[in-house]
């Protein structure tokens, strides 16, 4: 438990050096901005469509983001793209005046499953995706559940693999207390979760499910994909000690 209590510790002061190290990030547009914004398209849903999607979704028809019910789809195309959904057809497609980007907004009544969506463009399958969750109201944020703080990116600079570097957030639930121990969760590849209203808004669920009392204090850490390496390490267990630096120093004796 010492070694618990001391890691939560550490979790807590290298969050606090980090949030004063860095300025705050730009806020990407949740599914209901962006639906709100194509009720007048210009330059302002122009910027927020490129602001949220990663350039390369947007690129491969791959771009999508919801919450419950409501979705927003976008993709760059030079000819019309027809959107279906589980295999149906979907709302018209509008394009953008004087661009190739093309956006709707779309309903999917079912929730809690997955869902699938690709165009077709003069016929031809493009894009789209196999496993677009339509989440229940357990996975945002409830009224009355107190929400925890999410540190800015940290880089851990390798000892153990030569010119690697890792990106990790750590998040400190309302809940905490210094002397009290807390659980840690790490997300491997969990840099999609650490905007609360992306598509894998995974800190609401750990706020309601600690807030419900279905799991204790716990203090997730997600990683970033790491990039490829091609060195060996230089030290036994070296990849789970360069991905979790702070893990290791602080659980080893």
């Amino acid at each position: 438990m010492p070694r618990i209590h001391n890691f939560a510790t550490l979790l807590v002061l290298m969050f606090l050096l980090a949030a004063s190290s860095h300025p705050a990030a730009a806020q990407k547009s949740a599914a209901p901005q962006l639906i709100e914004r194509a009720k007048s398209p210009g330059p302002a849903l122009r910027d927020a469509i490129t602001g949220t999607f990663d350039g390369k979704d947007l690129q491969e028809g791959t771009a999508w983001i919801g919450r419950g019910s409501d979705f927003f789809f976008a993709t760059r195309a030079a000819s019309l793209p027809l959107l279906m959904i589980d295999d149906l057809p979907g709302p018209p497609m509008n394009q953008l005046t004087g661009t190739d980007l093309w956006y709707t907004a779309a309903t999917i009544d079912q929730l809690g499953k997955l869902h699938s969506f690709y165009y077709t463009v003069y016929g031809a399958k493009f894009g789209g995706k196999l496993d677009v969750p339509a989440f229940t109201s357990f996975s945002y944020q409830q009224p009355g559940v107190p929400s925890g703080t999410l540190s800015e990116k940290i880089t851990h600079v390798s000892k153990i693999y030569d010119g690697m570097k890792s990106e990790y957030w750590i998040y400190v639930p309302a809940q905490y207390k210094p002397d009290t121990p807390a659980a840690v969760m790490i997300f491997n590849d969990g840099g999609g979760y650490t905007d609360r209203n992306g598509n894998n808004p995974a800190l609401n669920v750990i706020d309601n499910l600690i807030a419900q009392g279905r799991i204790p204090v716990t203090s997730p850490i997600p990683l970033a994909r790491p990039p490829t390496i091609s060195s060996k390490p230089t030290a036994r267990n070296g990849t789970a000690r360069s991905r979790i630096p702070c893990a290791a120093r602080s659980t080893t004796p």
